[in-house]
Parts: C-alpha cells; sequence; structure tokens
C-alpha cells in the first residue's frame, strides 16, 4: 500500500475548497453569479465593514453545517443579538430597515422577492487522489416556506455548466423537479430535500474521508472555528470545544422546547383573544339583557307600589282622547254648516240672478210689444200644430206655453 495517499506531510493532502458560486445569496447583486476562486490553498478574506465577508463565510458554513449548529453572523460581532440573520433574510438579500412612520415599528428591506432562487455551490479538490467533489444546494420559496435541496456530484460542475446542460435539454432551474432528474441522468448528481441534510452530510464526509460520527463532532468544531473573530484562551477552547465538546444538542432540544412552548403560549393568547372577540357581542347581548330585567324589575316594583298612577293616567289618556274626538265632532259639524251655508248662498245667488234674467227678459219683450216667436212642440188646437213657427203674447209664452213645454 502507498502510505504516501494516506500519510502524505504536503500542504495540498485531503480535499480543499477549489472554488466557491454564489448566485442570488445576501447583499451579492441580484441573478450574477459571483466566483471565488481559492486555487486549492488558505484564503485570508480581507475587507471593510459591510464589504461582504461574512456573507462568504457563512455560504460555507450553509454549505456543510446542519441547521442547528450554524452561528450565522458571528465574524461580524461578538454580540449574539447582532446575530440577526437566518437563510430567509440571506436569500431575500436583507440590507437594512425603514420605520414605518404610522406604527415606528421598523421594517426589513430586501433586495430580492420570493419568486428568486438562490445557489450556493462548492468545487472541492483533492490535489493528491485527483478527485473532485461538487457540493450544491439550491433554496426557492413555495408559498411562505423556504425549500432547499442538496446535492452532490462527484465531478466539477460549476453552475455554469448546470445551466448549460439544462439548456440543451429545454429545462430551467426552477421550481419544477424536471431539472434534478436531468442533473441525476447527465451527472449522476444526488439529491436530498430539506428533511434530509443529516443523509446529505453523511456522504460528503464519506467522499471527503471524515469520520462517520452522530454527534457530527467536526461540522460542530468547523462551525465554531470558521469564522471565529478573536481567539482569547486557547487552553479553553481546545478543552470545551474540541475534548469535552459543548452539549449543544441538550441545549438545542431544551432551546427548541422553551421556543415551542413560547408558541403554544402565544397560539393560546391569540386564540384567546379571538374568542373574547368572538365572545364580545355575547357579553354586549347579556348586558342590555341584564338591564332590561333591571328596568322590568323596576316597572313592576312602580306597577305594584303606584297602581293608582297608573288609573290616574289611564282616565288622563282616554279624557285627551275624549275631548280630541269631541273637538274633531266640533270641527267636521262647523265644516258641514259652513257648507250648507255656502249652498244656501249660491241658491239665492242663483235666484236672484234669475230674477234679473226675468227681468231683463221681460225688458226684452216690452220693448218687442210684449210678443215672443216660439216653436211648438205639440199641437195646439187654434194656434198651431208641431214644429210651427207661432207669434204670441210673450206673457203667454212665458207663463204658460213654456213651463208647459209646449
Amino acid at each position: 500500500m502507498d502510505n504516501q495517499l494516506i500519510f502524505d506531510s504536503s500542504e495540498q493532502a485531503g480535499f480543499r475548497l477549489s472554488t466557491l458560486q454564489l448566485c442570488n445569496w445576501g447583499v451579492l447583486q441580484n441573478n450574477k453569479i459571483f466566483t471565488f476562486d481559492f486555487n486549492n490553498k488558505s484564503t485570508l478574506l480581507t475587507g471593510r465593514n459591510g464589504s461582504g465577508k461574512t456573507t462568504i463565510v457563512d455560504a460555507i458554513i450553509t454549505l456543510m453545517v446542519p441547521k442547528r449548529y450554524r452561528l450565522y453572523n458571528q465574524s461580524s460581532s461578538g454580540n449574539t443579538k447582532d446575530r440577526e440573520r437566518d437563510e430567509e433574510s440571506y436569500v431575500l438579500g436583507a440590507y437594512g430597515t425603514s420605520s414605518d412612520e404610522s406604527s415606528h415599528v421598523g421594517k426589513t428591506k430586501y433586495l430580492r422577492d420570493k419568486n428568486c432562487i438562490s445557489i450556493i455551490n462548492g468545487i472541492f479538490n483533492n490535489e493528491i487522489t485527483k478527485q473532485k467533489v461538487t457540493l450544491m444546494q439550491v433554496r426557492y420559496f413555495s408559498g411562505n416556506e423556504l425549500v432547499s435541496y442538496e446535492c452532490i456530484t462527484e465531478s466539477a460542475l460549476p453552475i455554469e455548466n448546470v445551466l448549460e446542460i439544462l439548456q440543451k435539454e429545454n429545462a430551467k432551474l426552477d421550481r419544477d423537479k424536471k431539472w434534478r432528474q436531468i442533473l441525476k441522468n447527465k451527472c449522476g448528481t444526488e439529491f436530498w430535500d430539506s428533511d434530509g441534510f443529516s443523509k446529505y452530510a453523511a456522504r460528503f464526509k464519506n467522499l471527503f474521508g471524515l469520520k462517520e460520527d452522530n454527534e457530527n463532532k467536526s461540522l460542530k468544531l468547523f462551525a465554531q472555528i470558521v469564522g471565529m473573530k478573536e481567539l482569547g484562551n486557547l487552553n479553553e477552547f481546545i478543552r470545551q470545544k474540541m475534548i469535552e465538546g459543548d452539549d449543544i444538542d441538550s441545549k438545542f432540544e431544551n432551546l427548541h422546547s422553551n421556543f415551542m412552548t413560547l408558541i403554544q403560549c402565544e397560539n393560546e393568547i391569540a386564540k384567546t383573544k379571538c374568542q373574547l372577540e368572538l365572545l364580545k357581542p355575547v357579553v354586549d347581548t347579556g348586558k342590555k339583557i341584564e338591564e332590561s330585567e333591571k328596568r322590568k324589575e323596576k316597572l313592576n316594583n312602580d306597577q305594584n307600589t303606584v297602581p293608582a298612577w297608573y288609573a290616574k293616567t289611564a282616565l288622563e289618556i282616554l279624557t285627551k282622547e275624549i275631548d280630541d274626538k269631541n273637538r274633531e265632532k266640533e270641527e267636521l259639524e262647523n265644516q258641514n254648516n259652513n257648507i250648507k251655508t255656502t249652498i244656501e248662498t249660491l241658491s239665492n245667488d242663483s235666484e236672484g240672478v234669475r230674477v234679473i234674467l226675468d227681468r231683463l227678459f221681460d225688458e226684452v219683450t216690452k220693448k218687442e210689444d210684449a210678443r215672443m216667436e216660439l216653436i211648438l212642440k205639440e199641437d195646439i188646437i187654434g194656434l198651431g200644430y208641431k214644429n210651427d213657427i207661432v207669434n204670441v203674447k210673450s206673457g203667454y209664452g212665458r207663463n204658460y206655453l213654456i213651463p208647459q213645454g209646449k
């Protein structure tokens, strides 16, 4: 056996991160692939505050460390209160906050919306064995839930090559599962979904020659030191992190249990508030019923204690009603008398008009020698026959022929 391959003292022994690619991660420009070539060597990241050093470190942590062990943003500050980043904020590109003038509550500002596709791609190279392994993670939102797929390919597979392969097959790297099937067939890529990180980690640890352990000590240690800003007591760090080890699992379980308890309490509070809102109309109705019952009881007491008041009130009401009816009767009688008077007046006026007409008629007949011409309506002996025009004295015609209808 060639021990040189197992116990090589070269600085190039083992797998090293050769290339890191990021797309839609952190505050890096949208929909652009950023490639960092490390050339299989140790790399020192330098730059001003806020230039993106922590963004790159956290991408490497995300690519290799289980979610519960990730300490995002630990390299930017020693205070845990500053570690406000998580997977969602990196995918959406959180870059600041704005204040709502109405509520005075800070609102996070994002570079991207939930339609984006985020990619972290790491190509690892072993100079001794000439092996290449690509770890890729693809994240997108399904509704409001962030979904991720972990991918392992036993060859170098840059994002550009992935897009080229998919383009030839008329496919895109999107929410459809078609792209995964194509990479599996064309490149032998293996896939795990959001719940399969432990299997994904076990697979790349096996490829990298890392010892398999259920406690993930190697990945825990990597997460703790990869972005460390300062190291105070080296002996203390080795004893706690590398020998004894923090009981992170129990702490995590305890924290998770407390968190779930808080969530349950919050849900119960929200549920109680909702129930109170639903019961508010019932309570209001109950208060109204209670007030009605009190008024009813008061009225019953008043009715029992002062019955004479009701009799007096009823008498007053009836008396007032009788007076009103009498006044209405009197008004109607007055109207009737007025109508009769009007009729009599009109009758008298009519009689006066008739007298005046008779007088005028007499004057007219006198002017004509008191005679008049009439058309007979029937035969009259000695005068004429029906429809004859006869000339008679006006007094005879007016007082006899006309009134008789002859």
